[in-house]
Parts: C-alpha cells; sequence; structure tokens
C-alpha cells in the first residue's frame, strides 16, 4: 500500500492507493491510483463541486496524454505475434489489467459483453531472483565496519541460493509499454 497526499482546493487529502508507486512511470501508476482510489471529500458547494469535476477530467486528460506518447512511441505488433500475458488498462478485470494471454482476455471480453478495444500493451516477465550480495549486506548492515569482508565460504552459500531459485521458478509480468499489441476487429 502507498499513501499519497493530494490538494484540491486548498484542502489536503490522503488517500491510500492499492500499489506500490516507484519505477519507471511513477506519474502514470499515481493518476492510475487516484483513478481507482475511493476519495471521500466533503462536497459544499454546486460551484466547489464542478471544480472538483473539472479538476478530475484534468487528470483525465492527462492520463489520457501519456497514454498517447506511449502508444505512439511503441513497437506496433499483430494478435498472431503475440503469445505472453498482456495488460489492458481500458479493462480491469479479475486481475487488475493482466490476463494469461489473448485467448483469456478475449473470452473475458465476451462473457462480460464488454466492447473490444483496439490495443493491449504486452508485458515483460520478471524472475524471482535472490542475490547473496544483498543478503549479506542486509544481514551485516548493523554488525561492525566492514563485518561483510570478514565472511567465508560466500561461494558455497550462492550455489545453494542459485539450488534455490532453481526450485522455484517464480515470474510475475510487468506492463511493457514498448510493445502495443494491435487487436483484430
Amino acid at each position: 500500500m502507498t499513501q499519497a497526499t493530494i490538494e484540491i482546493n486548498g484542502q489536503v487529502f490522503t488517500i491510500t492507493c492499492p500499489i506500490f508507486i516507484s519505477g519507471e512511470n511513477p506519474d502514470q501508476q499515481f493518476i492510475d491510483a487516484l483513478h481507482q482510489a475511493k476519495i471521500k471529500v466533503p462536497l459544499t458547494s454546486e460551484e466547489e463541486k464542478a471544480k472538483r469535476l473539472e479538476e478530475f477530467e484534468e487528470w483525465e486528460n492527462r492520463r489520457a496524454q501519456i497514454q498517447a506518447k506511449r502508444f505512439n512511441k511503441a513497437t506496433k505488433i499483430t494478435q498472431s505475434e503475440w503469445d505472453a500475458p498482456i495488460f489492458c488498462p481500458f479493462d480491469y478485470g479479475s486481475r487488475d489489467g493482466y490476463f494469461i494471454d489473448l485467448d483469456e482476455y478475449l473470452e473475458y471480453l465476451e462473457d462480460n459483453e464488454l466492447e473490444k478495444p483496439e490495443f493491449v500493451w504486452g508485458t515483460t516477465p520478471k524472475y524471482f531472483d535472490i542475490s547473496v550480495d544483498q543478503i549479506l549486506e542486509s544481514a551485516t548492515q548493523e554488525m561492525y565496519d566492514d563485518a561483510m569482508d570478514d565472511l567465508c565460504h560466500i561461494e558455497q552459500l550462492q550455489l545453494a541460493i542459485d539450488d534455490f531459485v532453481r526450485m522455484n521458478p517464480l515470474v510475475t509480468y510487468n506492463i511493457d509499454y514498448k510493445t502495443v499489441i494491435l487487436l483484430e476487429k
């Protein structure tokens, strides 16, 4: 969970977002979090309601501009050229927009009687990995200076960690804003 603070008309609001904001596109992640967040703000007048609606529309326009910029820069491929998980920013489904493949996504659209968008984003795999250096750095962080230099048998530990990673072949997928899959009509 990430907490974000925004100011609207001089009032400061803190929202809790169900995502971790970091990485390559924190602006887009924040915009998406605002879009998904349920912010309860007391409205005092029609004028204030109109201002808030205008501010929301500005955020939506900014999100659309970012999306258009990414789309224009991305490599476009056809449906038949893609055989991996996908991300659809238009319909979050049960997995926040991620689907195991195009067939699953198209079936989801059909089952829910939803219109097919013109495109979806590709994804890139992120494999489970553990670094012996990270483990040892963390383990010796609060010890005396250069404690890591006094450790031995690090190579054997690395071999054991490599075996552990091999036995736990976990993978997750991240949005690939460099790849657009154009959907057939």
